[in-house]
C-alpha cells in the first residue's frame, strides 16, 4: 500500500510540475518509471522484496550514470538539472561526483537495511533516516552550488 501511495504522490507532483512548467523533469520521470515497474512486479508476484530492492537499484542506477558520465567528461547532473540551475562546468562536475558517490552509498545502505532489519525497521530507515540524510546532504552542497551559479546578466554580457 505504501509503495502505491508513493507512486501516486509522485504522479501527482509530476502533474503539478507539468501544469506549471509544461515539462517533465528527466530525473523525476526516470524515478517514477522505476517505482511503477517495481510496484507492478511486486503486486504481480506478491513479493515485497521487489519493493525493498527498488531503492538499491534506483540509487545504483543513478550513481553509475553520474559517475560513469564523468569517465566520459560528461557531468550528468547538467543533463538532469540544467533547466533549473545555470552553473559553471566545474560545479556540474563536482555535483555529479558527489551525488554519484552519495547514490552508491545509499544503495549499499538500503541493501544492508532490508537484509539486516525486520520490515518495520526497514520502513523506518526508508521513510525517516534516508530522506533526512538526503536533505542534509543536499543542504551541505548548497554553498558550493550557489558559488557555481552563473548570473544570467553575466552570460548575456559575455556574448556581446
Amino acid at each position: 500500500m505504501a509503495a502505491g501511495l508513493s507512486v501516486a504522490s509522485g504522479a501527482f507532483i509530476s502533474g503539478l510540475i507539468w501544469i506549471n512548467e509544461r515539462r517533465m523533469p528527466l530525473f523525476v520521470g526516470i524515478s517514477m518509471l522505476f517505482s511503477l515497474v517495481f510496484l507492478v512486479i511486486a503486486m504481480l508476484v506478491n513479493e515485497t522484496v521487489f519493493i525493498k530492492v527498488h531503492g538499491s537499484i534506483v540509487n545504483g542506477f543513478f550513481g553509475i550514470i553520474l559517475l560513469g558520465g564523468l569517465v566520459f567528461d560528461k557531468p550528468m547532473m547538467k543533463l538532469f538539472f540544467a533547466s533549473q540551475f545555470q552553473l559553471d562546468e566545474y560545479t556540474w562536475v563536482q555535483l555529479s561526483r558527489k551525488w554519484g558517490y552519495f547514490f552508491i552509498i545509499m544503495m549499499l545502505a538500503n541493501e544492508l537495511a532490508w537484509r539486516m532489519l525486520d520490515d518495520a525497521g526497514w520502513v523506518f530507515i526508508k521513510l525517516a533516516v534516508f530522506p533526512t540524510l538526503t536533505v542534509l546532504f543536499m543542504a551541505s552542497l548548497w554553498p558550493m552550488t550557489k558559488r557555481g551559479m552563473i548570473m544570467i546578466d553575466d552570460v548575456e554580457n559575455s556574448s556581446v
